[in-house]
């Protein structure tokens, strides 16, 4: 292996980015000196690969210079032939695109993926492959195919063999895994099990001592904790996150933290430093060129507006999150949208309009079968209609969605739906 690949490969194992940066782009430099074209343009696709899952950790995977890596990378491929690079350029696009909120070329991407993997019968590429479909179909919110997909890619995790893939991926595929299917298990409404496996996220990253999984890990840590309704827990997980991206570099997760913190903060009292952190981390996912997962970012950052007084503000910022959805084809979060909104017509005292859109939001929750947000829009129209008087068909409602769960009655989710129960009682 020519030594600048080396190089660099040996420091982003190491979290290095900037070294590792330096180094590959120094080979890049002296790849006109190189006489044999056919090892030319070889060389240029190690060096050119592993740049971009290098410029990804240090600058964030919708940057237009990690598109521009892979790009070459994928025209490479296709001049030196398919050889062992070109799954990992296939996944670099696939990622680029899915955090750019391309979500149907992320999702045609990993089919591509997947298609190869079955072909070949390579259980690591088959991991990746339905890791990736499964987690861009959460994005569009298909829960149970998600669910069946990455469950499909955890049972063909191996933590010895796979701890390889860190390097040539950036991420551990296993943490991700994990992650993922704490999303999918609580949206399907099994709260516990979603509870396992972000907590045997979190081990697996600590153990295996990656700078860059450990971030992630932390990052959907917050992440359930905020789609549980426990803000506490997520200035835990904020403070050790943003301690490890900004020691590394790793912009993304900075982004992430500051927006998820600025949530917990508004939820705890805090609302104007809440609602400026949101906003600071806004500003900072898009300067990444990131757009995945807006329409949930700018949700947040409405509640944390309507929080603050600031009603009008966070209709424009709901209103803002719709066209994302929309543009996206991001269903994920269209329930707990709704569900803000509704709450934000309720204190502009358009109750009309808060209903339709609580309705909307159990709606949506249903037909992706996302039972954890179809109680949330069924506690709020609850309370709406409580207080219209409408006891028992408030409580009817809320009981028939209640009554499906099995597990997680400490969730505070749940406690709430409970109490409200009691009280319609």
């Amino acid at each position: 292996m020519p030594y600048w690949l080396k190089a660099g490969q040996a420091a982003l194992n190491r979290s290095n980015l900037a070294e590792a940066i330096g180094h590959l782009t120094k080979g890049l430099g002296l790849i006109p000196s190189i006489v044999d074209e056919t090892g030319r343009a070889e060389l240029e696709l190690g060096l050119q690969a592993t740049l971009a899952v290098v410029l990804a950790g240090a600058k964030g995977f919708g940057v237009p210079e990690v598109e521009q890596a892979y790009v070459r990378a994928r025209a490479l491929c296709d001049q030196v032939g398919k050889n062992r690079q070109f799954f990992p350029v296939l996944y670099g696009l696939f990622l680029f695109h899915w955090v750019r909120g391309h979500l149907e070329m992320a999702r045609s991407g990993a089919e591509e993926m997947l298609s190869i993997a079955t072909e070949t019968g390579d259980r690591a590429l088959q991991l990746i492959a339905h890791f990736s479909l499964g987690g861009v179909l959460w994005h569009i919110g298909d829960n149970r195919a998600s669910l069946d997909h990455l469950a499909k890619a955890h049972a063909r995790y191996d933590e010895k063999i796979d701890v390889s893939l860190a390097s040539e991926y950036g991420q551990d595929f296993g943490v991700w895994t994990l992650s993922y299917l704490e999303h999918a298990q609580l949206s399907l409404g099994y709260p516990e099990r979603g509870s396992r496996a972000i907590a045997d996220a979190l081990v697996l990253a600590r153990r295996l001592n990656h700078p860059l999984s450990l971030c992630n890990a932390l990052n959907f840590s917050s992440l359930s904790s905020i789609h549980r309704r426990d803000p506490q827990p997520v200035l835990k997980f904020t403070e050790e996150t943003l301690a490890i991206a900004t020691e590394q570099g790793f912009p993304q997760y900075i982004a992430l933290a500051t927006m998820h913190r600025g949530w917990a903060l508004a939820q705890l009292g805090g609302a104007d430093e809440g609602i400026e952190l949101g906003r600071q981390g806004i500003a900072m996912w898009r300067m990444l060129g990131a757009a995945v997962a807006l329409p949930g970012i700018l949700a947040l950052h409405g509640e944390s507006q309507l929080l603050g007084g600031q009603i009008h503000a966070a209709l424009e910022t709901t209103d803002e999150a719709l066209i994302w959805s929309d543009k996206n084809s991001e269903r994920a979060y269209d329930s707990s949208l709704r569900s803000c909104r509704g709450e934000i017509f309720s204190a502009m005292g358009e109750l009309d309009s808060a209903q339709e859109e609580f309705q909307f939001a159990l709606s949506v929750a249903r037909q992706q079968e996302n039972r954890f947000q179809e109680l949330r829009a069924a506690a709020s129209l609850a309370r709406l209609w409580g207080d219209q008087g409408k006891r028992s068909e408030a409580r009817d409602r809320l009981a028939s969605v209640y009554n499906f769960f099995t597990e997680g009655f400490d969730t505070p989710v749940l406690r709430d739906a409970k109490a409200l129960l009691d009280q319609l009682a």
